[in-house]
């Protein structure tokens, strides 16, 4: 198991954030042999009382199954990466915000 911290910063408006791995690179997704990796990604908004939008990305960048909160959880395969951007909000002042992740990698055993 391989786990890691990260903080991206989550933008209001139409673009994704995705999320990087350790060591600030593009987060570990491929598209083949994606079923060898499982990830459990936790988050939660630096910036109290603003609203994230979660989601994963596939390979080409779409992202898939959309949820508003300030904190959560997901679990990926090797496919997917995880991203965020604010959340619609009527506050002209909010139009960022870090988000603290944390993942686990799991690898399939050979």
């Amino acid at each position: 198991m391989t786990q890691w911290a990260t903080i991206p910063r989550a933008f209001e408006g139409t673009d994704w954030t995705a999320t990087s791995d350790s060591e600030w690179q593009p987060f570990p997704a491929t598209q083949n042999g994606c079923d060898g990796s499982l990830f459990l990604v936790r988050w939660g908004t630096v910036s109290d009382g603003v609203q994230i939008q979660s989601t994963f990305l596939d390979d080409i960048g779409t992202s898939h199954t959309v949820s508003t909160s300030v904190n959560g959880w997901m679990v990926l395969d090797g496919c997917q990466t995880p991203a965020f951007k604010i959340a619609p909000n009527p506050d002209p002042y909010t139009d960022l915000s870090d988000v603290a992740v944390e993942v686990q990698e799991y690898q399939a055993a050979p």
